[in-house]
């Protein structure tokens, strides 16, 4: 079948979808469609392209120019490992692949095979926001097989215009697999509903497909397959419970889809462990389908019995689980290396926070920033559908039920899935909308009925479009990607540092030496300075580098970085842990240093109980010796230079106490001033050195003296208080 075939079969699906004949429809989707598009070019368009030069979003962002740079070195064919993404062996492609094709073949294409450097910034740019603009089709796919055209138009413009991460992961300058991830899903799930409503061959094979595309873009693509896996064991355990035997074709045309995507999936350029995890989910889903047909049929024509399918539903989830845990016998490795991760808060990247803990604590708001004012109509759409699913049991909405239910919680956990979330939200918000009309028409006459609840469903769309594009301003207002500080050192270590690699080639190996930064610039320092950083956002390497930048000695600290092959040292401000200006927390990374090296933070600053005159106490930050004598504050304050404490030197006396928590309190009894070092380091020594302590209550002013370090200070870009310092260590 040709790929010309193909489109117009999915082509077909659109069209039966607006309506034969519909030009006022076409002409809605394509309103719609520019509105989305605006929005995701025009907010952040000052920011990526700045007046001082090309800036992407976020951390991820580069990686993906680094790796589309790298595609178009080898393409067609998948680029082997880089070495500059990691520092010393480089780093396989961590990604599937899909994006990274599509996006060089598009820089191909359009450079004649030749693209520039600034036509695969464009792509870059402009190739998630166009996806995330095109998410409006399928949305309107599938909300009108649940709601009817109206319905359809109403999802389509809350897609476009919806806040929150959907529309920050699908706007300009956000080059990452994302846009794309959730515009094959969100196809597949509007094919399927498609197909469960109307089963067509042609809509089978275009679910088929787009289930396997998508599964070639996001290496977690088995989230997909335990939601369909979910959907065919509940929708056996309806037919057992109802004795109605097999919905039409259902559990044999899954087997069918399953097979269309496993093809996909074979033939895609996916690393064997994921490849084998897919083919594995797909294979143990297709046998899943036939057994559910095999057992749906057992119970056809026998009364309904809900003992019976409530155990049909027990036992067909433990085998579901089963399955799906032979599924994942292809990344078991790869999940072993996961778990650190995702056990411990300080390795924990912001996509996988709680969407309603943020920050460790508590925030209704989080919801709101999300999703925007399409929560309040949700409220109502979503018990309107269950309604309706309860009278009829129709497997599309129990497939869009499954599929909702199983994204919102999955967003619950982990706010990356709010890409999953955004789509299903917008369609109940627009079955909420719909409902409120309804009710208003019922309230009138039986003649304005219809253009009461027309009228009053438009104006409710129209104020959550327009409440949601303020919004959605908000959600791009905020820029974070690397600051002109950033950018402008980057650009100095790209021009003044020796070349890492001896050829450009996509086959060089072995970068000569690294540049050690925390782990979060990694790909900043891989695709701005091309250089190869110690540890980048897979925090492949952050406990090493943690472990570089606490070193106390500063002479062993440079023997130890130039044995390991470091050269550069890039730090800013973050390297020290001040307090925030509004109160309540503190900034910087030097907490993460710690936890990730294994060593406890109140070997370098305590917060401590000062009494005050007036009673109780006051919180005070007290910084130690130790933390001074630390690489990361030695070179960042005095560039590696000696340095003398600050006069006077003080010395605090402590007392444990209870606190009313149950833990202890340590309070400050008295705070002693010497004129110099050795006489406060004498008063220590003379008396109990677990009460009295050396400190600072500064945290830019040393409290011991410092030794100069073999480091030399090279260029400094930003103010006294907030700047980026690159260092070079002379081999």
């Amino acid at each position: 079948m040709s790929f010309r075939h193909l489109w117009r079969l999915g082509q077909s699906d659109v069209v039966n979808s607006l309506g034969h004949g519909s030009r006022r429809r076409w002409a809605a989707l394509l309103a719609v469609f520019a509105l989305g598009l605006g929005i995701r070019l025009g907010f952040p368009w000052q920011e990526v392209f700045a007046s001082d030069g090309f800036l992407l979003p976020g951390r991820d962002p580069w990686y993906y120019l680094r790796l589309i740079e790298r595609w178009l070195l080898t393409f067609p064919t998948q680029p082997g490992p880089d070495p500059l993404l990691l520092y010393p062996d480089g780093q396989e492609v961590q990604v599937a692949p899909l994006f990274g094709f599509l996006a060089a073949a598009l820089c191909w294409t359009l450079g004649l095979g030749q693209p520039s450097p600034s036509l695969i910034q464009s792509v870059a740019a402009f190739l998630p926001a166009v996806l995330g603009a095109l998410c409006i089709v399928p949305a309107f796919v599938l909300a009108r097989q649940l709601l009817g055209p109206t319905g359809g138009l109403g999802a389509a413009l809350l897609v476009a215009v919806l806040p929150g991460g959907f529309l920050l992961r699908t706007s300009l300058g956000f080059a990452d697999h994302h846009a794309l991830e959730v515009l094959l899903v969100t196809g597949w799930m509007a094919a399927t509903v498609r197909w469960l409503r109307r089963p067509e061959s042609k809509a089978l094979l275009v679910s088929g497909l787009l289930l396997g595309l998508y599964l070639l873009t996001w290496t977690g693509g088995l989230f997909a397959l335990a939601l369909l896996a979910g959907f065919l064991a509940v929708q056996c355990a309806l037919d057992i419970g109802t004795g109605r035997g097999p919905s039409h074709t259902l559990y044999s045309s899954a087997a069918a889809m399953c097979a269309a995507a496993a093809c996909v999936v074979a033939a895609g350029a996916l690393a064997a462990p994921l490849r084998t995890g897919a083919l594995a989910g797909l294979g143990a889903l297709a046998v899943g389908a036939a057994a559910f047909r095999t057992l749906a049929r057992i119970r056809q024509g026998k009364p309904p019995s809900r003992t019976a399918g409530a155990t049909a539903l027990a036992t067909l989830a433990l085998l579901g689980a089963a399955a799906f845990l032979t599924a994942l016998i292809g990344l078991l490795p790869e999940v072993l290396v996961k778990l650190p991760d995702l056990a411990d808060p300080a390795r924990q990247v912001g996509e996988f926070a709680p969407l309603l803990y943020p920050f460790g604590e508590l925030d209704w708001s989080a919801a709101w920033q999300q999703l925007g004012p399409i929560l309040i109509p949700l409220a109502f759409g979503l018990p309107w559908l269950i309604r309706r699913w309860i009278k009829h049991l129709r497997p599309s909405q129990t497939f869009f039920l499954v599929w909702s239910s199983s994204a919102f919680l999955a967003a619950l956990a982990a706010n990356r899935f709010i890409l999953y979330a955004a789509v299903p939200a917008a369609v109940l918000a627009v079955a909420g909308v719909l409902w409120v009309g309804r009710r208003l028409g019922r309230m009138a006459g039986s003649r304005r009925r219809r253009p009461i609840r027309l009228a009053a469903s438009a104006l409710l769309l129209s104020l959550l479009a327009v409440f949601s594009v303020v919004e959605s301003r908000q959600t791009l207002s905020g820029f974070s990607g690397p600051s002109s500080n950033w950018h402008q050192a980057l650009d100095w270590l790209r021009e003044n540092s020796p070349q890492a690699l001896d050829s450009t080639a996509a086959d060089a190996v072995g970068p000569s030496y690294g540049v050690l930064a925390w782990w979060d610039i990694g790909y900043w320092i891989t695709a701005i300075a091309r250089r190869a950083p110690v540890s980048n956002p897979t925090q492949q390497g952050a406990a090493l580098a943690a472990e570089f930048l606490l070193r106390s000695d500063a002479s062993a600290g440079a023997e130890r970085l130039r044995d390991f092959g470091v050269r550069y040292v890039a730090l800013d401000e973050r390297s020290l842990l001040l307090p925030h200006a509004g109160g309540g927390y503190l900034q910087g990374e030097f907490a993460a240093f710690a936890r990730w090296a294994g060593k406890p933070i109140k070997d370098y600053v305590e917060i401590l109980a000062l009494p005050r005159k007036e009673g109780g106490f006051a919180p005070v930050l007290a910084y130690k010796p130790a933390y001074f004598k630390s690489l990361a504050v030695h070179l960042y304050l005095y560039g590696g230079s000696s340095a003398h404490p600050a006069n006077p030197v003080q010395v605090v006396s402590l007392q444990d106490r209870s606190a009313g928590s149950g833990g202890t309190l340590r309070r400050i009894e008295g705070v002693h001033s010497f004129p110099d070092y050795e006489q406060a380091l004498r008063f220590v020594q003379g008396a109990d050195p677990r009460r009295h302590q050396i400190v600072s209550f500064k945290p830019r002013k040393t409290c011991i003296p410092l030794t100069s370090t073999p480091f030399l200070e090279s260029a400094s870009f930003g103010n006294a208080d907030s700047s980026v310092k690159i260092f070079e260590l002379p081999p």
